[in-house]
């Protein structure tokens, strides 16, 4: 609502279209047919409603904006009406007379296009990324890593200030916590943690990812995620990197020994021939969720070592305690 007051013993209020340069849904359609409302309520000096009088409405600041009519009269209620609509996008000065005087008040419309379809959220290939099933820290909270993209037709860009993470539980329950974007700041590789207000409980959890375009249109992705409340690594595999079933390093193949992690920490990783003998160790590090560990077949000493079976060992101190896990692999070289 606008009000303005000048000479001519009258002045004008205008109520039109509420429609924000920065709230998409504030903002009118610019495909032609949507339209918004111009209303504009004619009295006195002293409030008394006035019948008869000429209103108009013009635009500039925009060549594709219809104003239907552009001069109409006051009807006994005092009021004029008037719709307006875009084929273009932008900003639109809107100027009203009464009786051909203009008593100053003036408007902006904002118009978007019209782009109905939603940001697509596209996963990172990486096995590192978040998969539904994974294990996260009960008090670390997660990472998520994607990149986004607006198809949309006349898109105009993702606004990654619209980023909201929701955790929910098996119940329903929502969770409190902080969600990060200062990993996100471009669309194309886009990374946000999210961290609990307080430790979450053992269980099932469902992690919604939310995102907007600069048109207000809104996709979200869900995971399903596990808290173990535990110490122990799970989903322990090792194998070769390729895929192959056959781990001949000469070739030039390696080894890949992947776990799930419920907190971070350190791990060690070791490899024993079946006497005892341990011929290599590494370390690295652990965060919580997926994590991988490869191995070129080559021995402390910087050589392949022979063909066999071999025992390997997971060591990891993590933030919930120290857990040792083992199991076995075979080595074929050609």
């Amino acid at each position: 609502v606008q009000t303005a007051a000048g000479a001519g013993g009258s002045f004008t209020i205008v109520t039109h279209p509420y429609t924000s340069a920065t709230d998409t849904d504030l903002q009118i359609v610019a495909d032609g047919s949507s339209r918004g409302k111009i209303t504009v309520t004619v009295k006195d000096t002293y409030g008394n409603l006035r019948t008869g009088d000429t209103v108009a409405v013009a635009a500039t600041g925009l060549a594709g904006v219809v104003l239907s009519p552009t001069t109409t009269t006051a009807d006994s209620n005092g009021q004029a009406t008037f719709d307006i609509s875009s084929t273009d996008i932008g900003n639109a000065a809107i100027q009203v007379t009464v009786n051909a005087v203009n008593y100053g008040s003036s408007f902006t419309v904002h118009f978007k296009s019209d782009d109905r379809t939603p940001p697509t959220i596209n996963t990172q290939s990486s096995a590192f990324s978040l998969a539904s099933g994974d294990i996260i820290s009960a008090s670390e909270g997660v990472s998520i890593t994607v990149s986004l993209t607006d198809p949309g037709t006349n898109a105009s860009g993702v606004d990654l200030t619209s980023i909201s993470v929701t955790v929910t539980d098996s119940g329903g329950g929502t969770h409190a916590g902080t969600p990060s974007t200062a990993g996100c700041t471009v669309a194309t590789s886009c990374t946000v943690t999210w961290t609990p207000a307080a430790t979450l409980p053992a269980g099932q959890y469902k992690i919604a990812f939310s995102v907007q375009d600069n048109n207000g249109n809104i996709q979200t992705q869900e995971w399903t995620v596990k808290v173990t409340g535990g110490t122990q690594l799970v989903n322990i595999a090792a194998g070769p990197s390729d895929g192959s079933g056959v781990f001949n390093p000469l070739a030039g193949g390696t080894m890949k020994f992947s776990f799930q992690a419920p907190s971070s920490g350190a791990v060690v990783l070791e490899i024993y021939r079946r006497d005892g003998r341990m011929v290599y160790s590494t370390t690295g590090t652990v965060v919580p969720g997926y994590n991988e560990i490869e191995w070129d077949g080559r021995g402390l000493g910087g050589g392949h070592i022979a063909n066999g079976v071999y025992v390997f060992r997971l060591r990891a101190s993590l933030a919930t305690g120290v857990t040792e896990q083992t199991g076995k692999m075979a080595i074929f070289k050609k």
